[in-house]
């Protein structure tokens, strides 16, 4: 009787675990999800982060050239042309820095979506393989990564230390031996993105709102005041500016995201998730209509 109640014990307790593997085997597959969906929108904001970038760096060399007028800018052609080269010298570093935290999103979402395929238990060993592949490429990015310095202090040297990750035991082998490896590498890939998100956003605020001013006063109150009849693209572009100058001050949401993304990761591998998947990918997926914002406004300077 007492073999008896010691191996319902055991079977009970087996069962038990089985649930909450298979629980967070299924809150890995939607974290991949969640995990996707920032790369998407990270790909948008980043590429439009570089175009406001631009746009707001050409409209202080215009003002620039402006104010000075065509002889001043004639009679010092070479100081003019000189600073237009340094501009434009610091301009593709930053486009440069931009491509590589972009280039460690993507890699980091294919990490998650790989590692998401593992929590089957009947992976091939060569999914393993690809996984790890991922891992080193993540581990190579996040040193160069970590030099990028968008203005400050190299990323590096802000991100704070590596959380200590006690990865929770998973049943399935594979995972389990993924996780031990994969926890400090992915834990500082994405402490650098949220120290780039950061930077990248302050700046986009920054250089939205100078784009903003310009596309104010060239497009909606010079043609107001000026004795002609007002452009057919007034009212338009005045919406534009209205709308976008109200958005743009929730450009933090995109660093909510990715400040979520992370919180998750570490959860998921203590098994202590508390962060629902549905309040993370609404974070998410408001940072494409950031992107959005950012054409917008930079459209509004051309015109």
């Amino acid at each position: 009787m007492k073999r008896l109640t010691v191996s319902l014990l055991v079977s009970s307790l087996l069962v038990l675990f089985s649930a909450c593997d298979s629980e967070r085997l299924t809150q890995f597959a939607e974290f991949a999800t969640a995990g996707t969906q920032y790369v998407q929108s990270f790909h948008k904001l980043i590429n439009q982060a570089g175009s406001v970038f631009i746009a707001a760096d050409s409209l202080v060399l215009t003002a620039s050239r402006n104010q000075a007028g065509p002889e001043m800018v004639s009679k010092n052609a070479a100081e003019f042309r000189a600073n237009v080269q340094k501009s434009n010298a610091l301009l593709k570093t930053t486009l440069e820095d931009l491509r590589l935290i972009d280039q460690q999103a993507t890699q980091l979402g294919a990490f998650f979506e790989s590692i998401s395929k593992l929590t089957d238990g009947k992976a091939a060993a060569s999914m393993t393989t690809a996984t790890t592949g991922l891992l080193t490429s993540i581990e190579g990015l996040n040193s160069d990564v970590g030099k990028v310095k968008l203005g400050g202090a190299p990323l590096s040297t802000v991100v704070g230390g590596v959380t200590t990750i006690v990865v929770a035991h998973f049943e399935v082998k594979a995972l389990n031996q993924e996780l031990q490896k994969a926890a400090p590498v992915i834990d500082t890939a994405l402490r650098l993105q949220e120290a780039a998100v950061d930077r990248i956003g302050q700046r986009m605020k920054d250089d939205l709102a100078l784009s903003l001013d310009n596309s104010e006063a060239t497009t909606i109150l010079d043609p107001y005041v000026k004795n002609a009849a007002l452009p057919a693209t007034w009212n338009a572009n005045r919406e534009r500016y209205l709308r976008a100058s109200v958005t743009i001050g929730s450009l933090d949401n995109a660093k909510s995201a990715i400040q979520m993304l992370h919180t998750a990761f570490i959860q998921l591998c203590e098994n202590k998730q508390t962060i629902s998947l549905g309040t993370m990918l609404g974070e998410i997926n408001k940072m494409t209509g950031y992107a959005g914002v950012a054409e917008d406004t930079k459209k509004g300077t051309e015109q």
